[in-house]
């Protein structure tokens, strides 16, 4: 069907993110007069709701005909006033919906509400309700200290607006509770300069640091707060060299407290955790394969790794890389059937393609996973860049392992192109990259004898920085030069 005028821009882009249940929601809430008393409003959700969810159907002129049926000369002013209208809805309902998960923010609007409007008796028993809800849920993440903040400094100003001579009030609990939130947050953003600097070579200066790692160490009142345990261990992992103490003191720390702390700053952790040790593999410490390994076992545990009920592409495919690589085969190919539900519907059976060829490429049945990536749905690229090329570099490889020389040379070129082509990646992983397609080529010359060099194959590609897939060009290398020196000997 041919739209004169197609619906694009932001408000589509928005709609198309929303999944099913929220577009249901967001019909309740056009519909209710509370959020919107505009009855076009309606019409036009009810008009959108036929297209949903790729709204290619409909387009600016049908919306005109349906919105103004006794007006003929079509107006596209009226109709971006409409979906400008809409987009304004549209916005209102997006921060409605995380309003609704912050339960903490509600109670805390609540209180004010009550304080506002001096209804005191019912203040009091509901601050004490909240208060008694705190100390039962036994949660001490930054978000629950914030709340913790908030509930005694309302408390404070409430006693304040009506005896303001009173001698006991909750002021020094209120800024006992702020002191721990600036710390940890602190904390935080000091690691997450220190993990720039390391990784992305980037200065970073964390003012006053040094002073408040001082006083942490100094007051056992805020060493005995669980996060900021933590946070000041992971500090010290992240600047002392010998760091096997505080990695383990991590661990142990998390073991103890993983409930306690809230889903967003255990993914934190953990995060830091697992760039750490990747750093470490990074640095030819394969040891810390298997440390890489359990967090993200453990993350699974704790159920930290979905964000919105999914886990991410990419998450899935760090899992199943590690998996193989620690020996864990067997328990990656569980990972892979039971976590494939997991993934978004949208990527769902791409991602399952692709590890599972990764699974079956580790048990050397080629053929299975030349038939598995042939299965894959693309037009340009499938997920994104990063998963794009690592299947260009899987199908390489499994070309090479069969000596299907003149499919393996195609899509040698091909990757080329695509690098050449592809702006998004970084100059740095471009030539690792690029390091990699070229020694391909140097071990399809070596093994079809067709370019001698004075340096061993082996010794060039560990030689070679940056690269990728290094491990197993080490291993082609080394069996043609095996290969080589059999020949001799014969």
């Amino acid at each position: 069907m041919n739209v004169k005028y197609p619906l694009k821009g932001s408000l589509i882009d928005v709609l198309k993110a929303l999944e099913g249940k929220e577009w249901r929601k967001l019909g309740e809430f056009v519909r209710s007069p509370v959020f919107n008393k505009n009855k076009k409003m309606i019409l036009l959700y009810d008009l959108l709701s036929k297209a949903y969810p790729e709204f290619g159907s409909l387009g600016k002129e049908c919306i005109f005909r349906e919105m103004y049926p006794k007006q003929t000369a079509y107006k596209d002013a009226s109709v971006r006033i409409l979906l400008s209208d809409f987009m304004k809805l549209v916005r209102s309902f997006l921060s409605f919906l995380k309003y609704e998960e912050q339960e903490s923010y509600q109670e805390q609007l609540l209180l004010k509400s009550l304080m506002d409007r001096r209804l005191n008796k019912l203040f009091e028993k509901q601050l004490k309700t909240f208060l008694k809800k705190q100390e039962r849920k036994q949660q001490f993440g930054v978000e629950e200290l914030f709340h913790q903040f908030k509930l005694e400094e309302v408390s404070f100003q409430q006693t304040i607006l009506h005896n303001n001579r009173a001698t006991e009030t909750s002021l020094s609990t209120a800024v006992e509770y702020l002191d721990a939130y600036y710390l940890i947050l602190k904390l935080q953003y000091a690691i997450a300069g220190v993990n720039r600097q390391k990784i992305l070579n980037v200065a970073h200066h964390s003012w006053f640091l040094d002073n408040i790692l001082e006083e942490i160490e100094e007051h056992p009142c805020l060493k005995n707060v669980p996060i900021i345990k933590i946070y000041y261990q992971l500090i010290l992992l992240l600047k002392e060299h010998d760091s096997g103490i505080y990695y383990k003191n991590i661990n142990e720390l998390i073991a103890k407290y993983a409930y306690g702390i809230g889903a967003d700053d255990l993914r934190h952790i953990y995060t830091v955790l697992f760039n750490y040790c990747t750093q470490q593999v990074n640095n030819g410490k394969e040891v810390f394969l298997s440390h890489i390994f359990d967090i993200y076992r453990n993350m699974l545990h704790y159920d930290v790794l979905e964000v919105n009920g999914y886990i991410s592409p990419h998450h899935f495919k760090n899992i199943v890389t590690v998996g193989l690589k620690s020996d864990n085969l067997e328990w990656t190919q569980r990972f892979i059937k039971d976590y494939k539900p997991k993934v978004h519907p949208s990527f769902q059976e791409n991602v399952y393609s692709y590890n599972i060829a990764a699974v079956y490429f580790e048990q050397k049945a080629y053929e299975k996973v030349k038939e598995v990536l042939s299965k894959i749905s693309f037009e340009f690229e499938f997920i994104d860049v990063y998963y794009h090329i690592s299947y260009k570099i899987l199908l390489i490889k499994t070309y090479y392992e069969t000596e299907d020389f003149i499919a393996l040379e195609g899509s040698i070129e091909s990757f080329r192109l695509y690098l050449i082509r592809n702006k998004s990646i970084s100059e740095r992983n471009g030539k690792a990259y690029n390091n990699f397609q070229k020694l391909v080529k140097r071990l399809i010359n070596k093994k079809q004898g067709k370019k001698r060099t004075s340096n061993t194959l082996y010794d060039i590609v560990l030689n070679v920085q940056p690269i990728v897939h290094q491990a197993w060009l080490l291993c082609k290398a080394q069996e043609l030069e095996k290969k080589k020196e059999h020949a001799k000997v014969k």
